[in-house]
């Protein structure tokens, strides 16, 4: 597959945004930075992302979409389990599975702060994304939700309907990277992305 000249332009002016934004962060990053990485003017990447909330919402679709393929990666790298032998608990199963996709996530988070922080720090603003972002982010909780709700049919999470277990579960999860970027480490905030995670499904009761 070919690509055009405007589009190999416009992938360099991503990487140097990206680049650019996991040195400086949100608040620090600017359009006149990000064309000097490429060698192009300030006035020349307006040809290619009419704003910087444009280029901004851009940067953030590209995350979205690299935050979903690591949540897939995590639930296919899951040892495979055989239905049929007694020793395997389908409930214990399918809880592995909300740990899996938790740890994913926090994982990217430490992984990706900046980059993180644009996605779901509130610290830019993402108005120009339309139809494309909205499906990004949306897809990184279609990822979520399925999981949580397989859980949930295996008894995880008690009376709690499944939407409200699947937001719980998923704002636990954004309040522990925040606390964490905000240089909160005591506690079960020491510990990995794994452990972290395990801390939530046991918080959990069945």
């Amino acid at each position: 597959m070919t690509t055009t000249r405007g589009e190999d332009v416009r992938a360099r002016v991503l990487r140097a945004a990206l680049d650019e934004l996991s040195t400086t962060g949100v608040v620090g990053i600017s359009l006149r930075a990000i064309a000097r990485r490429v060698g192009m003017t300030h006035q020349a990447i307006s040809h290619y992302f009419t704003s910087r909330s444009a280029l901004f919402t851009q940067l953030a679709v590209e995350g979205f979409g690299e935050l979903r393929a690591e949540i897939r990666a995590a639930l296919a790298a899951l040892p495979e389990a055989d239905p049929a032998d007694p020793a395997v608990d389908p409930a214990d199963r399918a809880v592995d599975r909300v740990a899996a996709v938790g740890a994913a996530y926090l994982r990217f988070a430490d992984e990706h702060p900046a980059l993180f922080d644009l996605l779901y720090g509130g610290g830019a603003s993402l108005t120009d994304g339309g139809a494309e972002f909205d499906a990004a982010r949306a897809a990184v909780w279609q990822e979520f939700f399925p999981v949580v709700a397989h859980a949930r049919a295996h008894g995880w999470g008690g009376d709690v309907g499944v939407e409200d277990l699947g937001l719980t579960a998923w704002a636990v999860l954004l309040g522990m990277t925040r606390l964490r970027a905000h240089g909160l480490r005591s506690g079960v905030l020491a510990e990995g992305p794994e452990a972290m995670a395990r801390s939530i499904t046991s918080l959990v009761r069945r």
